[in-house]
């Protein structure tokens, strides 16, 4: 027969969950070579609002806000190296050879030659998911050893049931805004470019763009890269990388594993000391979970 059954209604979930959820950070960085370009990104990130429904069986979150502290993407790109004046011998002498010489002079002798970082953070995301509740038995580390219950209560080192949610899976969504990141990733290699080329006189910079119409253009040609270099730059996060995935991942593993909703401790104070009293702990046989539209419920069975 079940003894004790406690509450939870929609709200107190509410809150509960907004505990948790406070309390999630996560940040990566990773790159790869692609040959004449190079990619990488930096993230950290944290979660704020979400709504919490409670359905029979789950709790049903939507509307979690992924806040973006840092999501830079970067692209190092290696042009290829243009020669603009060979070595051209001004003076040579018998025997010594030439001993006064021009050149070569070179463009793009870098690699990568640039190396444009673009901040994504901007980037509007959130995370739906359905979570069963998972009960776990989980030994206090910092009990110590061979110390009886009634002592580790009293030390505040008791070891609890504790009530995880376990989403089935996260969906990542992430806003469709490749025009504007490619619009971005543009305007930085066009700058990065213009740097790599101020040192250069204005009638030298026209002729190497003329073939072109523009700096950008160089990049393409170079590179053979997509028109539409955001969607390209997009995918290379999201497939090449795997980024939403792991990021979908990470909040997952973190909600599942690491912030409990509640915990229930064991054995169970069922009478607080009192004077010269002391409290009555009673070890629980079972605990069981339940939800339902309105409320979650702890049933708890005491042992003798």
């Amino acid at each position: 027969m079940s003894d004790i059954t406690v509450a939870l209604n929609e709200r107190v979930v509410k809150a509960l969950f907004a505990s948790a959820r406070d309390r999630f950070s996560f940040a990566k960085s990773d790159s790869a070579d692609y040959g004449p370009f190079s990619a990488g990104y930096d993230i950290a990130l944290h979660l704020e609002r979400g709504e919490v429904d409670l359905r029979p069986g789950v709790v049903h979150v939507e509307e979690l806000d992924v806040v973006w502290d840092t999501l830079d993407a970067w692209v190092g790109i290696d042009i290829p190296t243009i020669a603009l004046i060979p070595r051209i011998c001004l003076l040579w002498v018998p025997i010594k050879g030439c001993v006064w010489s021009i050149g070569p002079v070179t463009l793009f002798e870098d690699d990568p030659d640039i190396k444009p970082t673009i901040d994504l953070s901007f980037l509007v995301s959130e995370v739906t998911f359905d979570a069963r509740p998972d009960l776990r038995f989980t030994p206090n580390p910092a009990r110590p050893a061979g110390v009886s219950d009634l002592t580790a209560h009293e030390g505040g080192t008791p070891h609890h049931w504790e009530l995880y949610l376990d989403p089935d899976a996260v969906d990542l969504d992430i806003v469709d805004i490749a025009d504007t990141v490619g619009d971005l990733l543009e305007d930085a290699i066009v700058g990065a470019l213009e740097a790599l080329l101020s040192p250069l006189p204005d009638w030298l910079v026209d002729l190497l763009l003329a073939p072109f119409g523009a700096l950008i253009d160089i990049v393409r040609w170079a590179l053979d890269l997509p028109d539409d270099i955001g969607e390209w730059l997009l995918d290379i996060l999201g497939t090449d990388f795997d980024l939403w995935k792991i990021v979908a991942g990470a909040i997952a593993d973190a909600i599942a594993s690491e912030f409990p909703l509640y915990a229930v401790e064991t054995p169970y104070p069922v009478q607080k000391a009192e004077g010269a009293l002391l409290p009555v702990l009673v070890p629980i046989d079972a605990l069981d979970v339940g939800i339902d539209d309105t409320e979650l419920t702890l049933t708890a069975d005491f042992g003798a």
